[in-house]
């Protein structure tokens, strides 16, 4: 697997070990196009490969950015490909440091699409080599975006174990 630094993918050792990341594989799709472009830019059915990705997966984490929140044609086709698989779904709401209101934004976005019975779970947090600092979140921000990281990298922990149960039923 390669590694990222800097911005480029290089071949060598990571600068961050973690026992974790000999456990489990991520693979980090291209991003969801919207408009045109997404008619227009891809050779390939990005739904159904997506589609076939999910269903030997044993966790999906769906990334969003506070800025861009709209859930476009192709996404909702994505959406959709993960029909079945509700149990390994996740959302992580990145940078919500910078916009605590987008949480509401993204949640009323997700419901127009997400066909599910139960709230996906979403992780609130600023995913980034900044520290989470009490002067940018206050105390309660602060205390609440470590918590979430918390929980998501137990749920990312668990994915060994969860691939089992997958393999079981």
């Amino acid at each position: 697997m390669k590694d990222v630094y800097q911005g480029t993918l290089l071949p060598s050792e990571p600068t961050c070990h973690s026992e974790l990341l000999d456990h489990i594989t991520l693979v980090d799709t291209p991003g969801v196009l919207s408009g045109e472009k997404q008619r227009t830019q891809r050779s390939y059915d990005f739904a159904g490969v997506t589609s076939w990705f999910v269903a030997k997966c044993d966790l999906i984490l769906l990334l969003f950015n506070p800025h861009k929140l709209d859930v476009s044609d192709e996404f909702k086709r994505v959406i959709s490909a993960l029909c079945g698989h509700d149990d390994k779904i996740r959302v992580v709401l990145n940078k919500a440091d910078q916009l605590m209101r987008v949480y509401g934004a993204l949640m009323w976005s997700l419901g127009k699409v997400l066909n599910t019975l139960e709230v996906v779970r979403v992780y609130i947090g600023s995913f980034n080599e900044n520290i989470v600092t009490e002067v940018a979140t206050g105390p309660i921000g602060k205390e609440l975006f470590e918590k979430e990281q918390e929980d998501l990298l137990a749920d990312l922990k668990d994915i060994p174990k969860k691939a089992c149960d997958h393999q079981v039923s």
